[in-house]
């Protein structure tokens, strides 16, 4: 038996939970529509924001619609 495979063995129960944890559901339901999910923040206080923590491209960043 190799190291690896030992190693695997030895970890089993552990292995199968982080493969748990780490999966994505896509397939939730959602009770939530888009529009209610915005946030009216103010745009200039959040681009200030990134600009003093050094973001680089603050413009691709920020969408305005």
């Amino acid at each position: 038996m190799t190291q690896t495979s030992q190693k695997l063995q030895e970890h089993e129960e552990m292995l199968h939970l982080s493969r748990k944890l780490a999966k994505i559901y896509c397939d939730l339901p959602i009770a939530l529509r888009i529009e209610e999910a915005k946030w009216d923040v103010d745009k200039e206080k959040v681009e200030q924001a990134f600009l003093a923590l050094e973001f680089k491209g603050v413009d691709r960043l920020l969408t305005y619609t």
